[in-house]
């Protein structure tokens, strides 16, 4: 395990595995002796989206929220962007963490990797928690590549809003944030990909 230190030099919780070569971050929080819940974020999002939800059921379970391939702080170079190896990421993930029958939470992108694990390892997942995913019908809004092509405030904040019930959570801060992730080296590369290969 790799301890991530924030920009305060601060030690989080987070650590880092390497996944066929891909260096994959996450969160655990809970006791191993519980139930497993492992959640899965959308395009463009990373683990912080489940903070809170991960926070509340880590008394009950043992939770685990991960950044996939080319978001969060994972690796931002990834050779395949397919469903099948975002699903391949997750289920070598259970299998380095020693996860068995787990309650998968998933949300659009997440979703459909949520449902394609599920499909070919019945024996691995005990439920499935499905928010808006991908893989259930041929509809997918101009979200992703106008998510890809937003280089401004003003051009991801009505991005952002399609996500969010409540659109006051859409803050300057966070704007800034997620401008401060899509500048990264290798993201816009990274999703463009997921974008081809898988949606």
């Amino acid at each position: 395990f790799i301890p991530i230190e924030n920009d305060d030099g601060i030690e989080s919780l987070e650590k880092t595995i390497s996944i066929n070569n891909t260096a994959i971050n996450y969160l655990h929080l809970g006791d191993e002796k519980n139930e497993n819940v492992l959640f899965v974020h959308g395009f463009g999002g990373d683990l912080n989206n489940w903070m809170f939800n991960q926070e509340e059921l880590s008394s009950e379970y043992n939770t685990y929220a991960l950044d996939l391939p080319g978001h969060g702080k994972s690796s931002k170079i990834i050779e395949d962007g397919s469903i099948d190896y975002l699903t391949d990421i997750i289920k070598n993930f259970c299998s380095q963490n020693h996860l068995e029958k787990i309650h998968l939470v998933g949300h659009s992108l997440g979703g459909g990797i949520c449902i394609n694990l599920a499909k070919y390892n019945q024996n691995l997942v005990k439920s499935l928690t499905l928010l808006s995913p991908i893989g259930l019908g041929d509809e997918i809004d101009e979200y992703v590549k106008e998510f890809i092509d937003a280089d401004s405030r003003k051009e991801l904040k009505p991005q952002l809003e399609k996500l969010y019930y409540n659109t006051d959570l859409i803050t300057r801060d966070l704007l800034n944030e997620v401008l401060k992730y899509k500048r990264l080296d290798g993201v816009s590369e990274s999703l463009k990909r997921i974008m081809n290969d898988c949606l």
